[in-house]
């Protein structure tokens, strides 16, 4: 499932994990001026470029929450857990 990404939850996640827009930048490997014009919502940038940030911040440990209309950002403290393997 795609999880939905907004400028506000970026910046959010950004923020929990103490990072700067240029080390979100780096982590996404894309230009620092495209975050900075993404969360000042002053761009449209390419939707690769967005799902570039959200998995940055996910393999960081950012967890993206949405719940009906609403959505959220927590940083997760414990592992996440392992899947069991499939039976086949």
């Amino acid at each position: 499932m795609r999880r939905h990404m907004t400028p506000a939850l970026n910046k959010a996640g950004r923020a929990l994990l103490g990072w700067s827009q240029g080390r979100l930048a780096e982590a996404a490997k894309i230009a620092e001026r495209t975050v900075a014009g993404y969360e000042r919502g002053e761009r449209t940038i390419h939707e690769n470029s967005v799902d570039a940030m959200r998995r940055a911040l996910e393999a960081a440990g950012i967890v993206i929450i949405e719940d009906g209309g609403d959505a959220g950002v927590l940083l997760r403290t414990k592992p996440a857990p392992k899947k069991a393997p499939r039976r086949e």
